[in-house]
């Protein structure tokens, strides 16, 4: 029996837009109570563990396999602050696939971020008020030979009053980051 045309596009496009099991893992997920679950979709993996910033010394917390092959784990309740992480998949150290906020820096190509709200981290949340503008600049540097990159933050409505004048704040990123942290 021949299938009509569109009936071939049809059943082609449905099998096309059927979600994966990797595709709808939510990680990290927080719960209202501090604690937080991690995910991975892994189904071939024979270990999986991570470690936080939270945890103490060395310290790596295991991940179980369900029957989909999705690893998990729940840790906390955890206090309101903005920690790093990272998954570890049969010893090879990576940065959780569904959590976009990762840490840019030298040293932490590997490390995802996540960010348990509360009163105590109330200061980095992004709130609906004005905000400024970070410039990158970039410059000859006479100490090192080399080009430069710094990034500058102006108040907003700096570029409208150019006689205002503005405190100066300078912020060196540590070991292991780079100046866009």
């Amino acid at each position: 029996m021949r299938l009509p045309f569109l009936t071939v596009i049809f059943v082609t496009c449905a099998l096309a837009q059927a979600p994966s099991p990797g595709s709808t893992v939510r990680s990290p997920e927080i719960h209202a109570d501090g604690k937080v679950t991690f995910r991975l979709y892994a189904p071939k993996a024979t270990e999986v563990s991570m470690r936080g910033e939270w945890m103490p010394g060395t310290d790596r917390a295991p991940l179980v396999k369900d029957e989909s092959g999705v690893w998990s784990v729940t840790l906390g309740p955890l206090r309101a602050d903005l920690y790093g992480y990272s998954l570890q998949v049969d010893g090879v150290t990576i940065i959780d696939p569904r959590n976009p906020a990762v840490k840019l820096g030298a040293t932490s190509s590997t490390t995802s971020l996540v960010d348990i709200p509360g009163e105590a981290a109330a200061f980095h949340t992004v709130r609906n008020v004005p905000h400024g503008t970070v410039h990158i600049h970039y410059y000859m540097s006479k100490a090192t030979g080399s080009m430069r990159r710094v990034h500058v933050y102006t108040p907003p409505g700096y570029e409208m009053d150019a006689k205002a004048k503005y405190p100066v704040l300078y912020l060196l990123h540590g070991s292991g980051d780079t100046d866009a942290e």
